[in-house]
């Protein structure tokens, strides 16, 4: 029996799972930053997909979402976030075949370019998925938001026509 994996655009039942997966207000600080408050709910996540016209996308498994992360231009990049793996399927190669895909669609959406994201250095298997997909990184700085005195790291990747 083979697997079915898609990459779809976010609509609203999907946001109501991927809600689910964040369970405390840390959990959603370590994924938004300081974009999304808690409690997280179906509409301010829509919502604020909307207001920043950030693309958001799904990867799905046999109709069920496994992956979530969302792509915005910004500053001449394209900027990933909130990139989230439903918690009962993390460490089984979801996170990176999000990551795969939101790069493709990016390359799609926009043409080469550079790419960027942010991670709190404490997130070491996000940074090291990161590595490993060819993002760079500049030295963590120190932010304090919502009493959480955390470190975030910078990382880019640029996308070129060459193979």
């Amino acid at each position: 029996m083979s697997l079915v994996v898609e990459f779809l655009p976010l609509e609203a039942d999907t946001a109501a799972v991927i809600v689910g997966w964040v369970h405390s207000a840390e959990e959603l600080a370590l994924v938004a930053g300081p974009t999304l408050s808690w409690p997280l709910t179906t509409a301010q996540l829509l919502a604020t997909i909307d207001g920043a016209q950030r693309e958001a996308r799904v990867l799905v498994l046999d109709g069920v979402p496994v992956g979530f992360g969302t792509l915005r231009r910004h500053d001449g990049s394209v900027r990933l976030g909130w990139i989230l793996v439903d918690p009962g399927r993390r460490g089984e190669g979801w996170g990176r075949r999000l990551l795969e895909q939101l790069i493709v669609e990016a390359d799609h959406l926009y043409g080469p370019l550079r790419l960027t994201l942010g991670v709190f250095a404490h997130n070491q298997p996000a940074v090291q998925l990161y590595r490993s997909l060819g993002f760079s990184e500049e030295p963590p700085v120190p932010i304090d938001f919502a009493d959480y005195p955390w470190q975030k790291i910078e990382m880019e990747r640029v996308i070129t026509d060459q193979p």
